[in-house]
């Protein structure tokens, strides 16, 4: 995807320089491998998985039992939407941008990394915590025509811890990820165009089909 902006220039210059000499054939194929460019986008990756974990005090909110992660590998950010059962809510989180390494393991093999800094301050108030994701990189299908695959987890494990002071109260949270990737899910996504904003209601929109409501 990266080399997506040098494909659409350099064909521009092919379809100039066939226009001078009025080869209509390699125009025609100039357009169609300009398509093949536009259909090639793979932009989003989507999981499903379990939160679990405990929090304190116990006025909080407990930990959520499934989530969705979407992971948008070129813009390096992600996004989740939290299933709670009981009460029958989905909440849709605002996207957060991950810093995404990438590094090599045993038997030929790489590790995709992401990781939050979700540490603030804001005095008296403090908060320390990491959001970390780990996994080990496979080829997973993700759309249907143009770029089919990624080289991307095909599980990621992880935490999310955090623990501060908030109005003097001390507080903590400590939460365990395990993200399987949804291979369905995501092919619809990329064929569809979508983007973190479209594929995070689509998928609040399958859960209100189900009785669930937005928090």
């Amino acid at each position: 995807m990266n080399g997506f902006p040098y494909v659409r220039r350099r064909i521009g210059e092919i379809a100039i320089s066939v226009i001078r000499r009025g080869e209509m054939k390699t125009l025609a194929l100039a357009a169609a491998l300009l398509l093949v460019g536009i259909q090639s986008r793979a932009d989003i990756l989507i999981y499903k998985g379990t939160m679990v974990g405990k929090s304190g005090p116990a006025t909080l909110q407990p930990v959520v039992n499934t989530v969705f992660m979407l992971f948008n590998p070129e813009a390096n950010q992600i996004r989740f939407l939290s299933l709670f059962r009981d009460i029958k809510k989905v909440r849709l989180d605002d996207p957060n941008d991950v810093t995404n390494a990438s590094a090599a393991i045993l038997k030929g093999k790489t590790a995709t990394i992401l990781t939050v800094d979700t540490s603030a301050a804001n005095p008296p108030n403090v908060a320390n915590g990491l959001f970390y994701l780990r996994g080990t990189n496979a080829t997973l299908k993700v759309a249907t025509s143009g770029l089919t695959t990624l080289n991307q987890p095909r599980v990621f494990g992880g935490i999310n811890f955090k623990s501060g002071i908030s109005v003097g109260v001390g507080f903590f949270t400590e939460v365990k990820l395990n993200l399987v990737f949804q291979e369905k899910r995501t092919v619809n996504a990329n064929d569809a165009n979508q983007d973190l904003d479209s594929a995070g209601n689509t998928l609040v929109d399958e859960f209100k089909a189900l009785g669930f409501t937005e928090q």
